[in-house]
């Protein structure tokens, strides 16, 4: 669904099962992110506040929040 609503191509996806991916992430908590959704924004984010991250970046949801 995110794919589908990411229309300027704004969201990166990394595989967290993928160790080549994963390690060159300075600062990435594959623990924590396999438990709980990651994003990056000058730091790492996991959580309620990484899937607000994500929606800030699907311009359907910026009308939501008055952009």
């Amino acid at each position: 669904m995110v794919k589908f609503l990411d229309w300027f191509k704004l969201i990166y996806y990394i595989e967290l099962r993928n160790p080549k991916a994963t390690n060159t992430l300075t600062g990435f908590d594959l623990v924590l992110a396999s438990q709980q959704m990651a994003s990056f924004d000058d730091k790492w984010y996991y959580g309620f506040y990484s899937i607000y991250q994500i929606l800030l970046r699907l311009p359907l949801f910026w009308l939501l929040q008055g952009r």
